[in-house]
């Protein structure tokens, strides 16, 4: 995958995860309004829960595939030693 390649899909998975975050904290303050009883400012959340299922898939496919891409392929002349450390062209 070429640097470029590589930075986007990094800066893609940064922003994906602090958009969970952002549900993260909207679900916390949610369930304080309805342990409060207060269930008119709890109904603006409504529209948030219902694409939250879909959202939260969509970040997980998301993060799975980049990820399996952001993966070193193996047999791309990159052969580790016993101590950890990488060569080039290196023979097991």
């Amino acid at each position: 995958m070429p640097a470029s390649d590589r930075a986007e899909a990094v800066r893609a998975l940064i922003a994906s995860c602090a958009e969970l975050a952002t549900f993260s904290r909207n679900l916390s303050h949610l369930v304080l309004l309805l342990r409060q009883g207060a269930f008119r400012p709890a109904e603006e959340y409504r529209p948030m829960l219902a694409t939250l299922g879909t959202d939260v898939r969509e970040h997980l496919d998301y993060f799975t595939r980049a990820m399996a891409e952001l993966q070193p392929r193996r047999g791309s002349g990159m052969h580790q030693h016993r101590t950890g450390t990488t060569r080039t062209g290196a023979l097991p």
